[in-house]
């Protein structure tokens, strides 16, 4: 039963429900106290895998984001980030989980800081979003690497400038009515933003 009851809480269920589908389903009485006890005996266990040591290098870095309700003044979806290292033996690790209510140049410059005060020195290519603030983060505390952001995000850049390269047949909304009407290396030079 404490079993489930820290696994009902660990998905998102608050303590008042826990307590509620306790009551409904086996007739027994968890208080929100007692789910408060387990948490914090909880504390130390993830304390300490939140400060564990890394390793020095990581061929990939990839950063993606996890969007959950957050009650604070009212609800709203916040963003906790998932740091992902591809190791030199080609295992993948979890390196840590940070939420950044505000995605800013700050919040990235904690999360890179933090990383390598656990040891980190070294990555070949970060993978992630176009995250506002990310490149000057990576630029103080990883400067030697490279950077891709991701495909879905760069396509979305393109649609977003269609009008500038792009000639669309106003009969007809199918894709295959886009024309390029410029040379495809004019095109690039011409508009970097496309392959950055």
């Amino acid at each position: 039963m404490d079993q489930l009851a820290l696994s009902l809480y660990s998905l998102g269920v608050s303590h008042r429900g826990v307590s509620r589908i306790f009551k409904d389903l086996f007739s027994s009485h968890y208080s929100p106290g007692k789910l408060s006890q387990w948490v914090k005996a909880f504390e130390p266990l993830r304390l300490s895998w939140q400060q564990r040591s890394l390793s020095s290098h990581y061929h990939v870095i990839l950063i993606d984001a996890l969007y959950h309700a957050v009650r604070r003044d009212d609800v709203a979806q916040e963003a906790t980030y998932i740091v992902m290292g591809l190791k030199q033996d080609y295992s993948r690790e979890i390196l840590g989980l940070y939420h950044l209510p505000r995605k800013s140049a700050e919040g990235w410059k904690q999360v890179f800081q933090d990383l390598k005060q656990r040891g980190l020195q070294q990555v070949g290519l970060v993978l992630c979003d176009e995250l506002s603030g990310i490149e000057a983060a990576l630029e103080q505390h990883l400067p030697h690497r490279a950077i891709q952001c991701c495909l879905v995000h760069k396509v979305r850049r393109l649609i977003a400038h269609w009008h500038e390269v792009l000639d669309l047949d106003s009969s007809s909304h199918t894709r295959s009515n886009f024309k390029i009407h410029r040379p495809v290396g004019q095109t690039l030079s011409q508009y970097p933003w496309i392959i950055t």
